[in-house]
């Protein structure tokens, strides 16, 4: 070796050969934390959306999602961490997704999972075939009232999900309005004047039009744990989200198998810089742990 060479540094043996580049980029060695344990991930990215949930102006509304729950190991510690959260926070001022609409009895948020129960739709790569990770269509049993399942493949529930959560909040809006509304006009009854910012801005801004997409834009992921494996189930979700503007400046995503697999540039990764590229979506990396990725 030349007196002016610099000695490459051997890649770690937990990398797989693919992945070599990919664990050497800058854009991950720059931002990314790196986190000795998968469970790791999940706490780092929780913290950083909890400490970002007031990141999206005018988006009060936010939801904690799990697209692949198996036995529910993953959803039953988000669901607890944010519990935890939310009461040594003390339970008050802003609520877990900030409307209160969604939150459980405490206010702790409440964390929406997702999944068939009857395995991978088709084969993801080595030993894990269609049907692996069947539970005969059985959702677990899980402790914590702030879990909600959805039981059924992802082009059927997720999207109907996502409509019923518009529609509750287009309610709950309408109902808040009305009181305002009827507040204010007593208030001129009786000669007396409201003065209050917010109530009188959320009276004056009111368009015909908020009973469309308006609505929608109020909303927002503060949380994604997509653990779907394959890219048709992961893509599935992600353009679901991301059409309706779901996706914004402070939302974390931990992708389960991004990378670091035989076959990782086909899967959650490729899903997502399908959906990066047609939406737009720039977020940098948060966290890494072999084949887990927050962002």
């Amino acid at each position: 070796m030349a007196a002016t060479e610099t000695p490459q540094t051997p890649t770690p043996s937990w990398i797989h050969p693919s992945a070599a580049s990919f664990y050497a980029s800058d854009a991950l060695r720059k931002t990314a934390q790196r986190v000795k344990t998968r469970r790791g991930v999940l706490n780092v990215a929780l913290d950083r959306a909890w400490r970002g949930r007031g990141r999206g102006r005018g988006r009060g509304h936010l939801l904690w999602l799990e697209f692949g729950v198996w036995k529910g190991d993953d959803i039953a510690h988000i669901a607890s961490w944010l519990r935890e959260k939310h009461r040594r926070s003390g339970g008050g001022g802003r609520r877990g997704d900030g409307d209160g609409d969604g939150d459980d009895d405490d206010g702790a948020p409440v964390v929406h999972g997702f999944d068939s129960f009857e395995g991978l739709p088709a084969e993801w790569r080595d030993r894990f075939p269609a049907g692996a990770f069947d539970l005969c269509g059985a959702p677990p049993t899980l402790d914590g009232a702030n879990i909600e399942l959805h039981k059924g493949w992802f082009e059927d529930t997720v999207r109907a999900f996502l409509d019923d959560d518009d529609a509750r909040r287009r309610r709950r809006r309408r109902r808040r309005d009305e009181k305002i509304k009827w507040r204010r006009e007593k208030s001129l009854r009786n000669g007396v004047h409201i003065a209050n910012g917010v109530v009188w801005e959320a009276v004056s801004t009111r368009t015909a039009n908020d009973d469309d997409d308006t609505t929608t834009a109020a909303a927002a992921a503060a949380f994604v744990h997509a653990d779907a494996d394959l890219h048709a189930s992961t893509a599935t979700f992600l353009t679901a989200l991301c059409e309706r503007g779901l996706v914004v400046p402070g939302t974390v995503i931990v992708f389960d198998e991004y990378v670091n697999y035989d076959g990782w540039e086909r899967g959650e990764f490729l899903a997502w810089e399908e959906c990066r590229e047609r939406f737009g979506r720039v977020l940098s990396h948060t966290g890494s742990h072999t084949t887990a990725l927050a962002w």
